[in-house]
């Protein structure tokens, strides 16, 4: 029997130059890849693509060009007509002239223009349009002034009473006149009850108590001063008949017999049932 042979070892080839060149070539190929990618995002071939584009969709020289199809002719433009302040019959009237339709919308309150008046439209006034039918305008109209409910402001005090009519937009004119109600209690108010546009004025009538005011009687006769003295709840506790020696320059303005002065004077604020002097010139 032989004896077995050695193994002999068989050299390993050495692939370590085609790691290196197959390194090196896909570096080349990615930089290649890189490099179109920056071209295309710099816009380095628009123009080529540009021109091959406008190449094939320009038409020969001489080839005639398609005609506009029937009823797809240019709508023309017009003008939106000023329309604010005109009622709505004439703003339709305006608009039709144009070849418009109007709409309208819900009324508006306005301080301005007149009840039953264009306040507001849209499109504005000379904003072109297309002129058809199908083109809207919408209007608003003006429903005047807007009406505010009067406060009532009866049977409390005067000063509270001007604030409240203040606040809801009210001018205030105040008048007094007896009354059972304490002073500087309102009495009554006119109007009352209602809605009026703010800025419209509301008189009060303020309690000045259980007093009157001494009427004007001067330059009247003594008949005639003593019924307009009583009507105000007075009367006449005395005359004082005057001389001229007394009353000066008021002789001359007055004749004899004539009414020339009260006490309290005329517009003083007395207790009802007082009495009042009356001054008189002499016969």
């Amino acid at each position: 029997m032989l004896p077995p042979r050695p193994a002999v070892l068989q050299p390993r080839p050495d692939n370590r130059g085609m790691g290196v060149g197959g390194f090196i070539l896909g570096l080349l190929l990615l930089g290649g890849v890189l490099g179109l990618v920056y071209l295309f995002a710099v816009g380095a071939f628009d123009g080529l693509f540009n021109f091959a584009s406008s190449t094939i969709s320009r038409p020969p020289a001489g080839a005639a060009t398609e005609a506009p199809l029937p009823g797809t002719a240019t709508v023309p433009l017009v003008p939106v007509p000023d329309l604010v302040g005109k009622t709505e019959a004439e703003a339709r009237a305006a608009l039709q002239a144009q070849g418009l339709s109007a709409f309208v919308a819900e009324p508006r309150a306005s301080d301005v223009i007149t009840a039953g008046l264009v306040l507001e439209q849209f499109p504005p006034p000379n904003v072109p349009v297309n002129q058809s039918p199908a083109t809207v305008v919408t209007l608003t109209l003006s429903l005047g002034p807007e009406l505010v409910d009067v406060p009532d402001v009866q049977r409390t005090r005067a000063s509270d009473a001007r604030s409240l009519l203040s606040a809801a937009g009210f001018q205030v004119q105040e008048q007094q006149e007896t009354s059972d109600l304490s002073e500087g209690f309102v009495t009554r108010q006119d109007p009352v009850n209602v809605k009026l546009p703010r800025g419209q004025t509301v008189t009060i009538y303020v309690s000045i108590g259980d007093k009157v005011v001494v009427p004007e009687i001067t330059g009247l006769s003594e008949a005639d001063a003593r019924a307009k003295i009583e009507a105000a709840g007075l009367f006449v506790s005395f005359v004082d008949v005057q001389g001229c020696d007394k009353l000066g320059d008021l002789c001359n303005r007055f004749g004899p017999g004539t009414i020339v002065s009260s006490a309290p004077r005329p517009g003083s604020k007395v207790q009802r049932n007082s009495g009042v002097t009356l001054g008189q010139r002499a016969p």
